[in-house]
């Protein structure tokens, strides 16, 4: 949804009004993201808490994963 949000065009160049949709994309995505949280235990029937938990923290911190194992630019010795 953010992501979704963000690339969006927007009417004007304004920085104010970018970082504001990024404020507001941020917030419509933990309100998805607690909505859907709260409503597992009535979709998902013998829901293991820790295991969603789990899952939870790996999906939000997988970033930081791809950051150490990205491959390091080639730097070319051209004069």
């Amino acid at each position: 949804m953010l992501a979704r949000g963000m690339s969006r065009k927007t009417t004007s160049n304004n920085v104010l009004s970018g970082v504001a949709a990024l404020l507001v994309w941020e917030m419509v995505k933990v309100a998805l993201t607690l909505a859907m949280l709260f409503g597992a235990p009535w979709i998902v029937k013998n829901l293991s808490w820790p295991a969603l938990m789990v899952g939870l923290v790996l999906t939000m911190k997988v970033h930081w994963l791809a950051l150490a194992i990205k491959p390091k630019p080639m730097v070319s010795n051209q004069v």
